[in-house]
């Protein structure tokens, strides 16, 4: 069985808060809600993410970003920026990316 949890905003959390009430937690997996952009520099340091073994699973940002806008260069906009989270998943190994 896998046990995860995911970066809520309401946790207020920096991403060394997260990963390390994760470890306290136990759980093999979790959940980066990229909205929060304190993420990407942490993920992108190899360094601090080994120092926790987790499966990584990504939600794609959903905050502002609205694929369905009739708005061509906002629309264009929102694909880059999932384009680039999207690319960020597969740089760190994440094994799910979630996008609703």
């Amino acid at each position: 069985m896998e046990i995860g949890i995911s970066n809520h905003p309401l946790f207020n959390l920096n991403p060394l808060e997260f990963f390390k009430l994760a470890k306290k937690l136990e759980v093999n997996r979790v959940e980066i809600k990229l909205d929060d952009l304190r993420f990407k520099n942490f993920l992108l340091n190899k360094g601090k993410l080994n120092d926790f073994n987790f499966k990584l699973s990504f939600h794609l940002p959903v905050v502002d970003v609205n694929l369905g806008t009739p708005h061509k260069d906002l629309r264009r906009s929102f694909e880059k920026i999932l384009l680039n989270s999207i690319f960020l998943a597969k740089k760190v190994n994440a094994e799910i990316v979630v996008c609703h």
